[in-house]
């Protein structure tokens, strides 16, 4: 591709989407232009709470439900020990006194289902993402 190239195609491709934004990002006025805030909270928030246990990740939902998990923090939305040991404590009531089990959600031995691509688009379709 020659130099320059990329900046047609990203006109070509996504201009379009771009500007539809625009209207609403200036109506709201919170929502951050940049990545910056993005960036910010995968190098403070996310790499920390992987880092040495990243390579270890194999099973896709049991991975999708700590994003979800870092997703609720990063919101703030984790920060009431109080909210969270009442559900715990109502989990622990619904299983006869008992934390559910650790490991309900498993991969059959050696299988590995975040590097399975078909299992990436069941996820997405049972999201209603796709």
């Amino acid at each position: 591709m020659p130099p320059g190239a990329w900046q047609t195609e990203w006109v070509r491709d996504y201009k379009v989407i771009v500007d539809a934004q625009m209207p609403v990002l200036d109506e709201l006025q919170l929502l951050p232009r940049t990545t910056g805030a993005l960036e910010s909270v995968l190098f403070h928030t996310i790499k920390p709470s992987i880092l040495g246990r990243a390579k270890a990740f194999g099973n896709l939902a049991r991975t999708n439900r700590l994003m979800d998990l870092m997703v609720l923090h990063a919101n703030g939305q984790l920060n009431s020990v109080a909210k969270i040991s009442e559900q715990l404590r109502a989990d622990a009531i619904a299983g006869g006194g008992y934390a559910p089990q650790v490991r309900t959600i498993a991969d059959p031995r050696m299988y590995r289902s975040l590097t399975d691509a078909s299992q990436l688009d069941q996820l997405l379709r049972d999201a209603g993402l796709v």
